[in-house]
């Protein structure tokens, strides 16, 4: 859920804010309505610190993993001017399932935010309008490539984020 609502701030048509330690997962469910945890250092650099955010050092999976995918993400938006300048286009939920576009001339952005802890296929026609079929596409967090045709399978819940290759690229 944390990645939907990352993609989702980070690819709509804003300037958005993350708080620090979002990228290592420092949270407060420990004791809910506190912000006594969230407000700690930033791990790391600390010499007492048992674990180092900067270099990694006793971070658990799960911390180092959200912090390659929101490194990912942010190099993604830097380098691409379709999330700074790009027109969006909101689809409304359908199945459990949220797409937001956002396209400059050619170039498009296809964000996908999957609520299905099962395998769930999209149907691309309904975004008939996007001329997404026959279309290369690229997940920018996994970096595989595909050819769009009428469906889409989403594998798990999360957020899908493709940038969908120029016709001339093709």
């Amino acid at each position: 859920r944390t990645k939907m609502a990352l993609a989702f701030t980070l690819l709509a048509p804003r300037i958005p804010q993350i708080y620090y330690g979002t990228e290592v997962l420092i949270n407060n469910s420990e004791r809910p309505g506190s912000h006594g945890r969230i407000r700690t250092d930033f791990p790391g650099g600390w010499e007492k610190d048992s674990i180092n955010g900067f270099s990694g050092e006793g971070l658990a999976a799960s911390q180092l993993e959200m912090q390659q995918w929101l490194k990912t993400l942010l190099r993604f938006r830097k380098e691409n001017e379709v999330v700074h300048r790009g027109e969006t286009l909101h689809f409304s939920p359908q199945d459990g399932v949220y797409v937001l576009f956002r396209s400059i001339d050619d170039k498009k952005i296809m964000m996908i935010l999957n609520k299905n802890t099962e395998p769930h296929r999209l149907n691309l026609e309904r975004f008939e309008e996007m001329e997404l079929t026959g279309r290369q596409a690229t997940d920018i967090i996994t970096g595989s490539s595909m050819q769009l045709g009428e469906t889409l399978l989403l594998q798990s819940a999360g957020a899908t984020i493709l940038a969908i290759n120029s016709e001339q690229d093709e």
